[in-house]
C-alpha cells in the first residue's frame, strides 16, 4: 500500500471460524427462494410450446405461499417500524407531527416490503395483490378517518361562532375549542396541526404496534401450517415434484455436513489438542502499615473487592514500612536528572529536570578569610600537561550558602592554576556545614579530563579585618593608637594579634600606618626639633639627635627567615611637588606576584609623609612568632619628652642674657645700603681667592624656645599578608550524593554516562526483604540493577523480577544488602537502550488472585476498588494502583476446534498473511484485531498493543517464520476523525452519534488508500440509511494531523445537531 493511507480492514477475534458448522438446510427458505426464482424459468406445455413461466404455477400452490409468508423475517424487517413506534411514544409536543410522519411512512414501507416478498403468491392467486399494503391502509383509516372528520367539524363550528358572536372564546372544554383560540393568536394552521398531532400520535402508535404484531403472528401461523402440509404431503403435481427433490437434497446435505466434523475430530485426536486451562484473575496490592507497626500479611488472606469479588493473598508478606522518597531519571549524558515525588497512591508527579553536574570541593582551614581583598591561588599538580578547563564554575562557601565567583585559569608546565580575587565587600568565607571546613566548590558543566596528584592553595589578604592592637600603654584600636607608650620611650612597642598570624607561617607581610599628624615643616622632624640643643642635664649636645632618619623600629613577624633585629625607618618621605604629604614610595602589593620588602630610604631632612609602611618576607627558616611586634629602636631619647624641660630652661636663660635686637630698617634703606656696599664686597671676594682661607668659625647656637616633643598617634593600622601554600583536601561530590574524600586521580567524579532510573527508599534497614510494585506505563530495554554501598555503586541481585526487566507492571523482590550507604537506600536500574515510563512504585507489595471463577470471562476489578482488608490489623490501607488482569476461563470446546482448524491449515508456520494473522490471534488472545501488510522489505504486522506486547509478538513470530523473512510488529498511528453534521428529522441524536462512532472505530472497510473523502462517503451512507435521519443539511469530515506509514481512524469530535426540516406527511 502507499504510505499514509488508512488501515480499516482487519482480522478480528470475533471473525475467526468457530468450527466446521454445516449449513442448516431449511425447506421453507428453499421453497421461498424457488418461488422468487420461478419467474425467470419458462414453462412449456405438452407440445413443447412456451406457455408462460413457473411463477404462476408455483405461486398457485398453497405450500409456496405459506413458505413465503413464513420466511418474511418480520423481526428484522420490522425493526424500523418498532423504532418509530418507540420514538412516537416518547415524542415531545413540538415533535409530534414529525413523529407521526415517520410512523406512517415506516408502517407503509414495511407493508410495501412485505408485498414485494409475497409477490409470487399474489401472482399465483393465493394472496390478494397488495395484501399487506391494504391491511396497513385499513388500519390507518380506522384511526385517521374519525380523527380527521372530528377535526373538520370542530374547525367549522369555531369559524361559524367567530363570525356571528363577539365572545367566541367562551367555549366548552373540548380541546378543539382551545385549538381554535390558539389559532387566532399564532395562526390557525399551526395550532390545528399541533393539537391534532398530540391527540393522534398515541392512537396511531398503538395501531402500528398492532399491525406489526398481526404480521408477525401471520408469519408464525404460516410456518406451522407449512410444516403440517410437508408432513401430510398434500401438494399439487409440479409443486409436489419440486418439494420431493428438496427433501432429498436436504438429506444429502446433512450427510455431507458431517464429513468436516469427522475430519476435525481426526485432527483433534492426532494433535492431542486440549483446552487452555483457566487463567485466574490477579491483582497487585501494596500494604500501608500504621506508623511504627510491622504487621504481616498471611498467605490466604481474604480480601473483598466489591459486592461479588473476593481475592486471596498468594503469599506471606512481612511489611517493612518502607517509604518511597522520589524517583530520579538520569540522562544518558550524566549531566541532568529529572526528579518526581510520589503521592499517597505511589503515583509520581510530573518530573522536574535539574542539572546533575559533577562537583569537587577543595577544603582547607587556610580558606577561613573573614574579609579584606582576598586572592585565592589554587595549584593543581597534574599527572601530565593539562589543558585549560572549559565550563567549570567556582563557588565559595559563605554564611548565606555558596556564592559564585569569577575564576581565572592558567597552565604552567604540569600545573593547573586557579586564581580567584574576592573584593572587600565579598562576604566572609566560612566553614561549609557538610564539610566542617571552608571550601571552594568546582562544578563541571562539561567533561574535564584532568588527572591530579595533589592540590594546594596560597591565600593573600589586603586589609585584614579584626586586628587586635595593644601598645606599651595598654589596649588600643586599629583606628586610634599611641605606639611606643605615652610618652613614648625607646623599647616601646606596638603589638598586633590576629588568627591569621597564629596560623600557618606567612611568606609575606605588609604593615601600613596612617599617622594622625606629622611635622609640617619643610625639613620635617629637623624643623620640629630645631630648639633641642642640650641634654637632660643642660649640657650642650654635639649635634641634634632628631631628624627624619633618626626614628627606627624593629619588626617581629611570623615570617620564617625574617631578621627581627633589623632596624627599619618608622616614617616615610613625602612625594616632592605634591600638595598632600603622601609617601613617595607606595607599599608593596601583597596580591602581586613581585614583592620587595626593602624599606624606603629616609633622608635626614625633608617633608614627612602622613603614611608609612613596614614589609617583611622570608624564604626559609622557622619562626616562633604568632603576632606582629613593632619596637622603637632609636633614638635613645625616643621623641624627646625627657629633654623638653631642660631645653626650655636653657632657651629661656639664653634669651635673658642676650640684648634684644634693634628695629629692622625699612626696605628702601636696606636697598641703598646694599648698593653702596657692592664694590667692597666684590673686591673682598677677588682678594679672598688669592689669600689663605681662614679657619671656620662655629655658627652660633640658635636661641629659640623648643617645640613640645612630638607624640606619634596612629589613625589607622592596616595589615596585609600572604600565607605559605597549604595542602587542600579534595572531596568528590557526585550529583545527589554525599561528599567522599578523594586522592590522586580525576579532578571531578566520573559521571554515569548511561540512562538510569533511581528509586530512593527511606525507612528500610539492611538485610531486609523488599518487595516493590512497579507500575510501568511503557516498556524499555532490559536494565541492570545497582545500589549505593559504602564503597560506591555496586550490582544488586534481584531475587525475583515479576516485571520482566521493567517491561511490564509487576513485583520486584530484592534483599537490601548489609553494606548499604548511610541514609536512604538508593537503587538504580541502568539501561543501555530506551528507558521505560514508570507511573508508580509502591513498597510492601503482594499478589492476590480471585477465589472463584466460572466458564465465562471475568470483568476486571477497577483500580482503587480494593482499599482495605478488614481482618488485617495494623494496616491502615491497601493500595490497588492498577485494575485486575481479568483472567480467562477455561478455553471453550468450540474455541479449541477453531484453533485446530487454523493449525491444520497453517501448520504452525508463518508463511502467508492468513497464517500470520490467525497465529497472532491464537497465541495472543488479548489482541482484538490484527492486520498484516506485505511490503518490498518484509512483512509488517499491525497490532494495537504496547511495546512489550509488540516485542513478544515479534519474537514469537520470528521463531516460526523463515530465517530469511523480515517481520516487523508495529503499532499504527491513531488519527482522529472529526465529524460535524446537521440533520433534519433526527430525534435521538445520541443514537446517531453512537452509530457514527461505531462505524469509525470498528465498522469501516475501505481501501488502504482511502482518505477523508472516502470516510465521509461511508458516514454519509450510514446517515442516509439510519431510521432517525430524514435529510442531511450539512456534513463535514476531517482527519487529524499526523503522518505515519500506517494510520488507523479513531473517533474524534463527533458533533451532530438536529435542525428543523420540512414536515413530510
Amino acid at each position: 500500500m502507499t504510505e499514509g493511507g488508512l488501515i480499516t480492514r482487519w482480522t478480528h477475534q470475533r471473525d475467526r471460524q468457530v468450527r466446521f458448522a454445516p449449513d442448516v438446510f431449511r425447506v421453507d427458505k428453499m421453497l421461498a427462494a424457488t418461488a422468487h426464482h420461478a419467474a425467470t424459468v419458462p414453462f412449456h406445455d405438452e407440445d413443447g410450446n412456451l406457455s408462460g413461466n413457473w411463477d404462476q404455477i408455483l405461486g398457485a400452490d398453497q405450500s409456496f405461499a405459506l413458505a413465503l409468508l413464513a420466511t418474511a423475517d418480520l423481526p428484522e424487517r420490522g425493526k424500523p417500524l418498532a423504532q418509530a413506534i418507540a420514538q412516537a411514544r416518547a415524542a415531545k409536543p413540538n415533535e409530534a407531527s414529525q413523529r407521526i410522519t415517520t410512523l406512517v411512512e415506516s408502517m407503509l414501507r414495511l407493508a410495501r416490503d412485505l408485498d414485494e416478498w409475497l409477490a409470487p403468491a399474489q401472482t399465483g392467486g393465493r394472496m390478494d395483490r397488495g395484501w399487506a399494503h391494504g391491511l396497513a391502509e385499513s388500519a390507518l383509516d380506522q384511526v385517521l378517518a374519525p380523527q380527521l372528520q372530528r377535526l373538520f367539524d370542530q374547525v367549522a363550528d369555531a369559524e361559524e361562532t367567530r363570525l356571528v358572536a363577539t365572545t367566541w372564546w367562551e367555549c366548552d372544554a373540548e380541546p378543539w375549542k382551545a385549538t381554535v383560540r390558539e389559532g387566532e393568536v399564532r395562526g390557525i394552521s399551526r395550532a390545528v396541526e399541533r393539537a391534532w398531532a398530540q391527540r393522534l400520535i398515541h392512537e396511531l402508535a398503538e395501531t402500528a404496534d398492532g399491525f406489526l404484531e398481526d404480521m408477525a403472528g401471520a408469519s408464525t401461523r404460516a410456518a406451522a401450517a407449512l410444516e403440517e402440509r410437508l408432513r401430510s404431503g398434500a401438494h399439487e403435481g409440479h409443486a409436489a415434484l419440486i418439494i420431493a427433490f428438496l427433501e432429498i437434497f436436504r438429506h444429502a446435505q446433512v450427510e455431507l455436513g458431517t464429513l468436516p466434523e469427522r475430519v476435525l475430530d481426526y485432527w483433534l485426536d492426532q494433535l492431542g489438542a486440549e483446552p487452555t486451562p483457566a487463567r485466574p484473575d490477579r491483582v497487585l496490592l501494596a500494604a500501608v502499615p500504621r506508623p511504627g507497626a510491622r504487621p504481616e500479611v498471611p498467605k490466604g488472606l481474604i480480601i473483598p473487592a466489591g459486592k461479588d469479588a473476593v481475592f486471596v493473598a498468594e503469599e506471606r508478606l512481612a511489611v517493612t514500612g518502607a517509604k518511597i522518597v522520589e524517583l530520579r531519571v538520569w540522562a544518558s549524558d550524566g549531566l541532568s536528572v529529572s526528579r518526581a515525588a510520589p503521592d499517597e497512591r505511589g503515583v509520581f508527579a510530573e518530573p522536574v529536570t535539574e542539572p546533575a553536574l559533577p562537583v569537587v570541593m577543595l577544603t582547607s582551614p587556610a580558606l577561613a578569610l573573614s574579609g579584606g581583598t582576598r586572592r585565592l591561588q589554587v595549584r593543581l599538580d597534574c599527572a601530565s600537561t593539562p589543558t585549560l578547563p572549559e565550563g567549570v564554575t567556582v563557588a565559595v562557601s559563605t554564611a548565606s550558602g555558596w556564592v559564585d565567583v569569577d575564576p581565572c585559569w592558567a597552565v604552567e608546565g604540569d600545573f593547573l592554576l586557579l586564581s580567584v580575587l574576592l573584593p572587600d565587600a565579598f562576604p566572609p568565607i566560612v566553614p561549609q556545614a557538610e564539610m566542617g571546613s571552608p571550601a571552594l566548590m568546582l562544578t563541571a558543566r562539561a567533561a574535564v579530563p584532568v588527572q591530579i596528584d595533589r592540590a594546594s592553595v596560597q591565600v593573600s589578604v589586603r586589609d585584614v579585618p579584626g586586628l587586635v592592637v595593644s601598645t606599651s600603654a595598654g589596649q588600643a584600636s586599629e583606628t586610634a593608637a599611641a605606639p611606643f607608650g605615652t610618652p613614648p620611650f625607646a623599647g616601646g612597642w606596638l603589638r598586633i594579634d590576629h588568627p591569621a598570624l597564629a596560623g600557618p607561617p606567612l611568606e609575606r607581610l605588609v604593615l601600613r600606618f596612617e599617622w594622625a599628624s606629622v611635622p609640617t615643616g619643610e625639613l620635617g622632624f629637623a624643623s620640629h626639633y630645631h630648639g633641642y640643643v642640650v641634654d637632660d642635664e643642660g649640657h650642650l649636645l654635639d649635634q641634634t639627635p632628631y631628624d627624619n632618619a633618626a626614628f627606627t623600629v624593629t619588626l617581629k613577624a611570623p615570617v620564617p627567615g625574617w631578621d627581627a633585629t633589623r632596624q627599619l625607618p618608622l616614617f616615610a618621605p613625602a612625594t616632592l611637588g605634591c600638595a598632600l604629604p603622601v609617601a613617595a614610595v607606595p607599599p608593596p602589593d601583597i596580591l602581586s606576584a613581585s614583592f620587595d620588602d626593602a624599606p624606603t630610604l629616609m633622608p635626614a631632612e625633608g617633608r614627612v609623609a602622613t603614611n608609612s609602611w613596614l614589609a617583611a618576607s622570608g624564604a626559609s627558616g622557622v619562626t616562633d612568632a604568632d603576632h606582629v611586634l613593632v619596637t622603637l629602636a632609636s633614638p635613645l631619647e625616643a621623641f624627646g619628652h625627657s629633654l623638653f624641660a631642660a631645653n626650655v630652661q636653657w632657651a629661656t636663660e639664653a634669651i635673658a642674657r642676650t640684648e634684644m635686637p634693634g628695629r629692622r630698617p625699612g626696605l628702601i634703606r636696606r636697598l641703598l645700603r646694599a648698593l653702596l656696599g657692592l664694590p667692597k664686597t666684590i673686591g673682598a671676594k677677588l682678594s679672598a681667592r688669592q689669600s689663605v682661607k681662614p679657619d671656620p668659625v662655629q655658627d652660633a647656637i640658635p636661641i629659640v624656645l623648643p617645640n613640645p616633643p612630638f607624640q606619634p598617634m596612629l589613625s589607622r593600622i592596616s595589615l596585609d599578608h600572604a600565607a605559605a601554600a597549604q595542602p587542600l583536601t579534595m572531596f568528590h561530590v557526585p550529583p545527589l550524593e554525599a561528599p567522599t574524600k578523594a586522592g590522586a586521580g580525576p579532578l571531578f567524579p566520573t559521571p554515569l554516562v548511561q540512562s538510569a532510573l533511581e528509586v530512593v527508599i527511606d525507612d528500610i534497614g539492611a538485610a531486609t526483604a523488599l518487595t516493590l510494585l512497579w507500575q510501568v506505563g511503557s516498556a524499555g530495554s532490559p536494565p541492570g540493577w545497582w545500589y549505593l554501598s559504602l564503597q560506591g555503586w555496586a550490582p544488586l541481585p534481584a531475587l525475583e523480577d515479576g516485571t520482566a526487566g521493567l517491561s511490564a507492571s509487576g513485583i520486584l523482590r530484592v534483599t537490601v544488602p548489609a553494606d548499604i550507604a548511610p541514609g536512604a537506600f538508593r537503587m538504580q536500574a541502568r539501561f543501555t537502550g530506551a528507558l521505560p515510563k514508570i507511573v508508580a512504585v509502591l513498597p510492601d507489595a503482594f499478589p492476590a488472585h480471585r477465589s472463584s471463577y466460572g466458564t465465562s470471562a471475568l470483568q476486571t476489578v477497577a483500580a482503587g476498588t480494593i482499599t482495605e482488608a478488614v481482618s488485617l490489623q495494623n494496616v491502615t490501607a491497601l493500595v490497588q494502583p492498577m485494575p485486575s488482569t481479568g483472567g480467562a476461563p477455561r478455553e471453550a470446546d468450540e474455541a479449541v476446534r477453531a484453533r485446530v482448524i487454523e493449525r491444520v491449515r497453517h501448520g504452525g508456520r508463518a508463511q502467508s498473511r492468513w497464517d500470520i494473522e490467525r497465529m497472532v490471534l491464537t497465541a495472543f488472545p488479548e489482541i482484538v484485531r490484527v492486520r498484516v501488510v506485505p511490503g518490498s522489505a518484509g512483512v509488517t504486522v499491525l497490532v494495537e498493543a504496547d511495546a512489550q506486547m509488540r516485542a513478544a509478538i515479534a519474537g514469537w513470530l520470528n521463531e516460526r517464520a523463515s530465517p530469511f523473512a523480515k517481520i516487523a510488529v508495529t503499532r499504527p498511528l491513531s488519527v482522529p476523525v472529526d465529524v460535524s453534521a446537521e440533520l433534519a428529522g433526527a430525534g435521538d441524536i445520541a443514537a446517531v452519534e453512537r452509530a457514527v462512532r461505531a462505524l469509525i472505530e470498528d465498522e469501516l472497510s475501505l481501501d488502504d488508500l482511502a482518505g477523508a473523502e472516502e470516510v465521509r462517503a461511508a458516514i454519509l451512507r450510514l446517515l442516509l440509511a439510519h431510521p432517525e435521519v430524514q435529510t442531511i443539511e450539512r456534513l463535514r469530515v476531517s482527519l487529524g494531523e499526523g503522518f505515519s506509514p500506517w494510520r488507523v481512524p479513531v473517533a474524534g469530535t463527533i458533533s451532530i445537531a438536529a435542525v428543523e426540516g420540512a414536515t413530510q406527511w
